[in-house]
């Protein structure tokens, strides 16, 4: 009987402890969202900056044929763009990688939240639970004790 009060305390406490543990981890969780959306928008404008770069080129392609410009004048200057669309081709692939990690990143932290919130529910269950079945226990012992009274009367009488 002295035990109960101080596994209580020790569950009571353990709660909180849960509870502040949730609270860090929602917030690493709210961390890593960010984090990923920082990196679809890196990805987004690797993307946007690879197509203004096509369209740029196509652009100078009509204005040289327009122009009659010769095909040796664009050579070092469609090197160049060549180079450039490598350049942006290779920050598009890593920006994928890094949204990627980034998702990956996010669905761990969801799951320690979600393991926690689980947890806690779990918890309060069985707590509730064990709360219950004491107070079935107080009532059947009332009902015991009533019954006995009236037994006890009747046999008395």
């Amino acid at each position: 009987s002295c035990r109960r009060p101080v596994r209580r305390q020790l569950a009571l406490t353990m709660a909180k402890g849960l509870n502040t543990i949730l609270k860090l981890r929602r917030w690493t969780l709210d961390e890593r969202k960010k984090d990923l959306l920082a990196a679809e928008a890196r990805l987004s404008e690797a993307r946007r900056s690879r197509q203004r770069l096509d369209v740029s080129i196509a652009a100078e392609f009509d204005l040289a044929r327009q122009d009659g410009f010769g095909g040796a004048a664009l050579g070092p200057w469609l090197d160049r763009m060549r180079q450039r669309r490598q350049d942006l081709d290779t920050a598009v692939r890593q920006a994928i990688q890094d949204v990627a990690t980034v998702r990956d990143g996010v669905a761990v932290a969801f799951a320690d939240v979600k393991k926690i919130e689980l947890t806690l529910e779990h918890r309060a269950s069985a707590e509730k639970t064990a709360r219950d079945r004491a107070e079935q226990i107080t009532i059947d012992d009332i009902a015991i004790d009533r019954h006995r009274r009236a037994h006890s009367r009747r046999s008395s009488a």
